[in-house]
């Protein structure tokens, strides 16, 4: 009986130590199994950004990412308070300690300190690389001016799924840090126009009209990768149901192939609109967007998919158009 109430006291405890089940995760490290088969595809190559890229810690990055704290700090003396100071951000940031914490899945190992220093420094780092490529503003320096053969490669990190933060946690400190610029110029249009000058997967349907429409219209982002789904989703997405009913496929099971399409009389069509998920099935005929394979599509490609395997599985456009196309 005393080794029956051990074994039970052990696993009380074990079950106490558990993270809470929240529901409001919004952000999940890639697991192993994925990582290995191309490591570099979720790996950043010059900036890491958020708690679970932090022991594979960039310390080339470091530098580059305190460069635009400084222009962060100063764009918002220049645009909100004369008087902003790091105590000032430091205050925004502990406020939301806890829950940015909570919307990791995994739980995260670094102490409060660590914790802190990494959300102010690598938040200001995704503000002001953004602001600085979409607004005319009085900084009298850019920190990247003189390293132009790395900019697409921050491009790509700054879209990985292991290199995130909270979607709103930035935005808001966005909003609340940058006063006039940021009245002018809201966080999600800036984001949107960003992709728009970049060469990564679903740029061109940042640019238009519909991708304006479904960033205003998006809720719930939980990061940049997510954001990039919802520009690239079509807005009418009818065509793309109706061939799914056809095959009256289950969530839980893969699309069919484009061979097994083909084996059943569908035609394939290459077409050239700006929403690269504007798939369309009319006449036995189905119309695929071409995908313009840059260095960076594959990694991408990749943190899109693993993006809705945890938050929209049950609406898997990316898994559905990478399957169907590349089998």
């Amino acid at each position: 009986m005393a080794a029956r109430t051990k074994s039970a006291e052990s696993i009380k405890d074990k079950l106490s130590s558990l993270p809470a089940n929240s529901t409001d995760h919004r952000i999940y490290k890639v697991p192993e199994h994925f990582r290995k088969v191309k490591r570099e595809c979720y790996t950043p190559f010059v900036v890491s950004i958020g708690p679970i890229c932090y022991e594979e810690f960039l310390k080339s990055s470091q530098e580059l990412k305190l460069r635009h704290l400084e222009c962060f700090m100063e764009l918002a003396r220049i645009y909100n308070d004369p008087a902003y100071n790091l105590g000032k951000l430091q205050g925004f940031v502990e406020r939301w300690e806890c829950k940015a914490r909570s919307f990791y899945a995994d739980k995260i190992s670094l102490g409060r300190d660590d914790f802190l220093e990494m959300l102010m420094v690598d938040a200001a780092f995704i503000i002001c690389y953004i602001v600085l490529r979409t607004v005319k503003t009085s900084l009298p320096i850019n920190p990247m001016k003189n390293m132009m053969a790395w900019e697409e490669r921050v491009q790509q990190d700054l879209f990985l799924a292991d290199n995130q933060l909270p979607f709103l946690f930035v935005h808001e400190l966005y909003h609340a840090a940058l006063g006039r610029l940021a009245d002018e110029n809201p966080f999600k249009e800036l984001v949107r126009m960003f992709i728009g000058q970049t060469n990564i997967p679903g740029r061109a349907a940042a640019t238009s009209t519909e991708g304006r429409l479904k960033v205003r219209d998006g809720s719930d982002v939980k990061d940049l990768v997510d954001f990039l789904r919802i520009c690239c989703l079509p807005l009418n997405r009818s065509h793309y149901k109706n061939l799914i009913n056809k095959y009256e496929r289950p969530w839980c099971l893969r699309p069919p192939s484009a061979k097994e399409l083909k084996d059943a009389g569908v035609n394939f069509l290459a077409t050239h609109p700006k929403d690269l998920l504007d798939i369309k099935y009319t006449g036995e005929v189905l119309q695929i967007p071409e995908l313009s394979i840059q260095d960076n599509t594959e990694a991408i490609l990749r943190s899109l998919i693993f993006s809705e395997q945890c938050h929209h599985y049950e609406d898997s456009c990316f898994i559905d158009y990478v399957f169907s196309s590349m089998h």
